[in-house]
């Protein structure tokens, strides 16, 4: 099929071998007789290899050398969570303010008015304890609070000790929400750069307008040291997207037929991978599905 081609272009060989004087030797054995006159149908000229350059060689070696290929990212790196907080008292009212940066750099506000009286480090404390929750209802497993407050920093991490028994309150309340994480750490950070934070704690109309639409206006009637902490975290309600994680992770169906066959006809367009839900688009993307506190 290629002879063709060979016949329209000319053709060099390049070799060390006197192969095309073997060709034209009257002397050349039969079968090389029989090769010289198909060959002869080529216009074939013979050469013989020239020397190699050293730059080539040196091309060569740079271009074939083996490689060390990076090391792969830690998988482990980017699975904190990351929560900013900030108390505000003052004479008319007192109020927190919690920022909580997601996997994937999702981010969401929360000003948290407080319908009493806290004095600084209570109001800090209680914005403390509100990260803590709204961390552990978006289920957060790693992570990292970030707080202005040497106290509250200090009283966490043990460097300090609690003397005020409402502080002790305080302390023993936020350990005990710690512990709804598998790995957490509380790091004391200058106040500027906690300034989303600081304006959240005193949300007003003077407020940059992007924080005000976006944050999540929560009110807290009484101190959280006056309930049992793990009570004030709501159970997050049953939505659409646990029955098709049951069934691609266990094949469970749920017991209303209308509802199992739902499950089972939109489950192959959706895949799981880990405790993560992603909706297959037209085009092979993979789309993350997001609970109602996520989204």
């Amino acid at each position: 099929h290629l002879t063709p081609y060979f016949q329209a272009h000319p053709v060099q060989v390049l070799s060390q071998q006197p192969i095309g004087a073997l060709l034209r030797s009257p002397n050349a054995p039969s079968r090389m007789s029989k090769w010289a006159v198909f060959l002869g149908a080529f216009q074939i000229e013979f050469k013989p290899r020239p020397t190699i350059k050293g730059q080539a060689l040196a091309d060569f070696v740079v271009e074939c050398t083996a490689r060390e290929e990076p090391s792969p990212e830690d998988p482990e790196a980017d699975d904190w969570w990351i929560v900013f907080t900030d108390g505000s008292s003052a004479a008319k009212n007192s109020g927190g303010g919690v920022v909580v940066i997601a996997l994937e750099g999702f981010i969401a506000y929360y000003s948290i008015r407080f319908g009493f009286k806290a004095s600084n480090n209570e109001a800090e404390y209680e914005a403390l304890l509100c990260g803590l929750r709204l961390a552990a209802e978006m289920n957060a497993t790693k992570l990292r609070v970030k707080c202005d407050s040497k106290l509250v920093v200090g009283h966490v991490s043990g460097e300090f000790e609690a003397k005020d028994e409402r502080m002790k309150k305080y302390r023993d309340t936020a350990l005990e929400l710690l512990k709804n994480f598998t790995a957490y750490s509380v790091e004391q950070i200058p106040q500027a750069e906690n300034a989303e934070a600081d304006i959240l704690s005193k949300l007003s109309s003077d407020t940059p307008e992007h924080i005000r639409r976006m944050a999540n206006v929560e009110e807290l009637s009484e101190p959280s040291i006056h309930a049992f902490p793990v009570g004030m975290i709501c159970a997050r309600p049953r939505d659409w997207m646990d029955d098709i994680v049951a069934f691609l992770k266990d094949g469970a169906l749920p017991d209303d037929a209308v509802k199992a066959k739902l499950v089972r006809t939109r489950a192959p367009g959706y895949t799981l991978e880990g405790e993560k839900l992603y909706k297959r688009a037209y085009n092979g993307t993979l789309l993350r599905c997001l609970r109602p506190a996520e989204a």
